[in-house]
């Protein structure tokens, strides 16, 4: 990889991306852009197309190298998964992550993380913390 440019660069059309693909809501509040996807009885390769539709439209689709999410149980990492390969559909009561990711080689990479409990009419984001972009 070349070495790591000090020249600036712009974060955020991929955190915009990022905060579009995500569930983008406050804690409490219900899901506007997965109120037809993210819901008891969705496939999870259909959960994560939806998501991946959004990160391809914007142009970073062959940046996303990874599934938007896992079930979170006794384990951290269970089924069923939100991810191109599952055929099994979410139940309702699950909580799935939601982790879409953007990863520019020799760049940077930007990752959102939320957790979402799983309703028959949608899903509840548990994570509080904000979508917006975050220098330090």
């Amino acid at each position: 990889l070349p070495a790591p440019s000090r020249q600036p660069i712009s974060l955020s059309p991929a955190a915009a991306t990022l905060g579009a693909a995500s569930l983008n809501v406050r804690p409490g509040a219900t899901s506007t852009v997965f109120s037809t996807s993210a819901r008891a009885g969705i496939i999870g390769k259909d959960m994560d197309m939806a998501a991946r539709r959004i990160i391809e439209n914007a142009g970073y689709g062959e940046y996303f190298g990874h599934g938007l999410g896992h079930s979170v149980g006794l384990f951290i990492h269970e089924g069923p998964n939100a991810n191109p390969r599952e055929e099994r559909p979410l139940p309702a009561g699950a909580v799935v992550t939601c982790e879409p990711g953007i990863y520019l080689p020799g760049r940077f990479g930007v990752r959102i993380e939320d957790m979402v409990y799983i309703t028959e009419n949608g899903c509840e984001n548990l994570t509080n913390a904000p979508k917006e972009l975050i220098i330090l």
